[in-house]
């Protein structure tokens, strides 16, 4: 099982990890679930050292030593690297011929190098402009762009008597011995008093757009897993969540997050608090 593991994880770090070199520094990202990135200025670099052992030659990786780096510097060594003799030639002629590198970019017609091999290293990427750097390291920090998108969240509750207060508080007037249905509308306009703006502007422009809607409570039985739903721009989508009766009333009643949220960031939030039929409102 350790072994497995051990496979599994270093996989993943293959997967995700990246090293940009660009003209002016080294940049190096890894890890799966926690995201660390390390830079290193090409001017700090002393030295650098190519080594490969005999299997590393065969299969075509190896490793980087850099001379500059601190001793507590992630960047000191550079472990299982494709093509590293490739890459050496790439930071050497960086360093000490800038020049010789912006006239082969241009016969290139600016098309970055792939070093990626598919042996069990860091997939690198060549000098890339300031714009595709930010992009580069955005994307690995934080995952892919969000699709734009703008119109609204809507939440409304219907069955057996239940009803929301569209006021501020925003409770939900509820049987606990039985069961209700809350309506969550992804629309243009909103669908309901209940409803919140959802919008995003800063990403990317695609034809259709990807949410997971989510309800979550502090009691479990009304937790619901997520749904995820496909929508055009201008479209509209709606979908039910039943929510079963409360085996027995506890106190406080219990509280409803309705959340939609594209590549696991949250972009809006609607939260009701539960009210009992059975109880009575007391102001203040």
């Amino acid at each position: 099982m350790a072994g497995a593991l051990a496979i599994v994880v270093g996989f993943a770090e293959f997967h995700f990890g990246r090293l940009i070199l660009t003209d002016k520094r080294i940049i190096v990202l890894r890890g799966v679930f926690f995201r660390r990135a390390s830079t290193l200025p090409l001017s700090s670099m002393a030295d650098v050292t190519c080594v490969q052992s005999p299997l590393g030659s065969l299969l075509g990786y190896g490793s980087l030593v850099i001379t500059g780096a601190g001793r507590r510097s992630g960047m000191r060594t550079l472990a299982d690297l494709p093509d590293p003799t490739e890459l050496y030639l790439r930071i050497i002629e960086e360093v000490y011929e800038p020049a010789a590198v912006e006239a082969r970019q241009a016969r290139e017609l600016g098309q970055p190098g792939d070093f990626s091999l598919g042996s069990p290293a860091l997939p690198v990427e060549a000098r890339i402009d300031r714009n595709d750097l930010r992009d580069a390291v955005r994307e690995i920090l934080h995952g892919k762009p969000l699709v734009n998108f703008s119109g609204w969240l809507s939440v409304a509750v219907h069955g057996d008597g239940a009803s929301v207060d569209p006021g501020e508080k925003r409770n939900i007037r509820i049987d606990p011995a039985r069961g209700f249905q809350v309506a969550v509308t992804i629309s243009p306009t909103p669908r309901s008093p209940i409803a919140e703006k959802v919008s995003v502007t800063d990403g990317e422009t695609q034809p259709r757009v990807q949410f997971d809607l989510e309800i979550d409570s502090d009691h479990p039985t009304w937790r619901q897993s997520g749904r995820t739903v496909v929508i055009e721009h201008g479209g509209t989508r709606r979908v039910e969540f039943s929510i079963g009766p409360l085996s027995s009333p506890f106190q406080p009643p219990p509280w409803l997050w309705v959340r939609i949220s594209q590549q696991r960031r949250t972009l809006q939030s609607i939260e009701l608090a539960a009210r009992y039929t059975t109880e009575r409102e007391v102001d203040g």
